[in-house]
């Protein structure tokens, strides 16, 4: 099947404008606005990157849907003629190889209006080969207006392997801006859950069981709308665990690497957190260290694990050491997945949830606030650290219900890292405070993570 022929197919609005595939998903993840406004501000392109099964499909037909028939947030107001907009997935096994992208922009189906903007939503460029030049000659050519194209907007999803060192090509290239989609966090899991348009906080205290089945599962979409009354809930777990395998597995296919990459992705996965040392994974799993490296920057790539790297001062006892950076799965539900039901409950996987959760909820925080990540092992730890010129913020991480044994330990830690505060995010219900160390339960971060820049206000 040809791209045009595919595009007809999966654009049904083409031919029939009342069309709305995104019907069914009715949830609207918080992204969605912001790729909406970034949509009527800009000519160019827009990338969506992350795992695979975190919405990035959804988000697109939801898209599509909605610039047929309302006009977009902010000054321009724009409202796209149903002929103008398009729709493609390049992960279609249907698809014929070497599509041609460019016909896309030729087309002029029923409904088409040259006097107003287009829109391409490409799912999947990083299908093609040498999809970031693909993608810079679609945005030149409707930079420039050619076969009046002036005015053009592109949104392009990746998930693939394929997309290596994105964040250095946009920078390269600098013609389309990257937008990172992970697993659900609380606050949309439970909108999610509940359906309904209830501030987060009122959906948890008609459904506290939530919290706890959110901390099981994880943030994967499909995972989150599975019902059972399981309390392990094993078909959700069941769900995640076979979702990392069929995303790894096609990966490593596609890729030419060894089978020996899941194994190393399901050690990393139980053990996140932890520091990565090269020599012990080589041992382990018989292969050349050269070859953990590989493997390893091939996993991050497919924006299923994070790596976190130190947190330097200008302490002296904080001076850059020989240290590892740690690894962390993408979402907590992956720790869960692949740990057997006996040990779920234990101390260790407990605390390992608590901190990987803790992680994906700082990505964004740091993100929104263009702030770095990192972490201090010695001579003690401190699980996160926003950096920040000025106010370093520490984020310590138990599952443990009594944070006050941490208190001491981290009150050094402040004084010598030069840190502004600290926060423990615990597993208990208590918030206190005292001399800018503050106790934080899990469900209160969870709920607004941005409360460790507030000072700890209302903790």
């Amino acid at each position: 099947m040809n791209v045009l022929e595919l595009v007809e197919e999966l654009s049904p609005w083409w031919r029939s404008p009342e069309k709305r595939p995104s019907s069914a998903f009715p949830y609207r993840r918080k992204l969605y606005d912001e790729v909406l406004q970034k949509i009527d501000g800009r000519t160019g392109a827009v990338l969506l990157v992350g795992p695979q099964r975190v919405g990035k499909t959804v988000l697109l037909r939801q898209i599509a849907d909605a610039v047929r028939f309302e006009p977009l947030p902010g000054s321009g107001g724009t409202v796209f003629p149903h002929g103008n907009v398009t729709y493609v997935d390049l992960a279609d096994a249907r698809l014929e190889s070497d599509p041609d992208l460019f016909s896309l922009l030729d087309a002029k189906p029923s409904g088409h209006d040259p006097s107003a903007p287009r829109l391409l939503l490409i799912d999947e460029i990083v299908q093609l080969e040498r999809w970031w030049a693909v993608l810079r000659t679609l945005v030149d050519r409707t930079r420039e207006g050619l076969g009046g194209l002036a005015g053009t907007r592109i949104v392009a999803t990746g998930s693939s392997a394929r997309a290596l060192d994105v964040e250095s090509l946009e920078a390269r290239i600098g013609r389309f801006e990257l937008i990172e989609i992970e697993p659900l966090d609380f606050s949309e899991y439970l909108a999610l859950r509940s359906a309904s348009d209830l501030d987060p906080a009122e959906v948890l205290a008609q459904r506290p069981d939530e919290l706890e089945r959110y901390l099981s599962i994880g943030g994967f979409p499909e995972a989150a709308l599975r019902t059972h009354p399981d309390p392990t809930h094993e078909l959700a777990r069941e769900c995640v665990r076979k979702m990392a395998q069929d995303t790894i597995n096609k990966e490593v296919l596609r890729a030419g690497l060894d089978s020996r990459v899941f194994d190393l992705f399901q050690r990393l996965a139980r053990r996140s957190g932890d520091a990565v040392r090269v020599k012990n994974l080589a041992g382990d799993l018989e292969c050349s260290e050269n070859s953990i490296r590989d493997w390893l920057s091939f996993l991050r790539s497919t924006r299923m694990l994070h790596e976190l790297k130190p947190f330097w001062t200008s302490s002296k006892a904080y001076k850059p050491r020989l240290q590892h950076s740690k690894v962390y799965a993408t979402d907590h539900g992956l720790i869960s997945a692949f740990e057997s039901v006996q040990r779920l409950s234990d101390e260790e996987v407990r605390g390992r949830v608590f901190e990987a959760v803790v992680f994906r909820h700082l990505r964004d925080l740091a993100r929104s606030g263009r702030s770095g990540l990192g972490f201090i092992r010695s001579p003690e730890e401190v699980d996160f650290v926003l950096r920040r010129p000025d106010d370093p913020i520490g984020i310590e991480v138990t599952a443990s219900r009594n944070p006050a044994r941490k208190t001491k330990r981290l009150r050094d830690v402040k004084e010598e890292a030069r840190l502004a505060s600290v926060f423990v995010v615990h597993g208990g219900h208590q918030s206190s405070e005292s001399n800018s160390i503050f106790h934080l339960p899990i469900h209160r971060f969870l709920l607004r993570p941005s409360i460790v820049l507030e000072g700890g206000a209302g903790s």
